[in-house]
């Protein structure tokens, strides 16, 4: 588990992998605090992962929610390069088919790490460090960074590292 603090919360993070139930947990958990279960697949790295949680958490703490949802949508909406709500949540939400690769549970409220330590416990797959998981050797893959540039229309001619211009394309919608 990872956590790193913003004003007077702290946001917890914790990933898995193979997870078998991440469907049925997450529909069975829906509406019980603020935990989002998000499906790595699609996400390139951590650094992603923290900016969208960063980003929900501070529209959260200033009142105003791009999304005007909940602040799992905002976290979805910021890692998504749709901006169609309905779309960032159904391609990020786990599904209740099959096993998810990669799922990540987080906590952006304090009152609520007790919540994720309960639900942590029904997952069905191995807990691993989450900078590892999404920025090791056997998560970078050709295939994942092509699918990631197909989605943002990242061309050929663009200048940067690709999480550096995804970076710029998600920061780009708070405009």
């Amino acid at each position: 588990m990872q956590n790193f603090d913003h004003l007077e919360n702290q946001i917890r993070i914790r990933v898995f992998e193979n997870v078998s139930n991440a469907g049925e947990i997450a529909s069975a958990s829906a509406g019980q605090g603020s935990v989002t279960f998000i499906d790595l697949s699609t996400v390139y790295s951590y650094t992603l992962l923290k900016y969208a949680c960063l980003r929900a958490s501070i529209n959260e703490s200033q009142g105003r929610l791009k999304t005007r949802q909940t602040v799992d949508v905002e976290i979805k909406y910021y890692l998504s390069a749709s901006s169609k709500i309905s779309e960032c949540v159904r391609v990020l939400t786990p599904s209740g088919e099959g096993t998810c690769p990669l799922l990540a549970l987080v906590s952006t409220r304090d009152a609520d790490a007790s919540l994720l330590q309960s639900i942590a416990e029904k997952v069905n797959g191995q807990e691993r460090d989450p900078q590892e998981a999404l920025d090791g050797p056997a998560a970078q893959t050709e295939a994942k960074a092509s699918a990631l540039k197909a989605a943002f229309k990242i061309g050929p001619t663009e200048f940067g590292s690709l999480e550096s211009i995804i970076i710029s394309r998600l920061a780009v919608k708070d405009l």
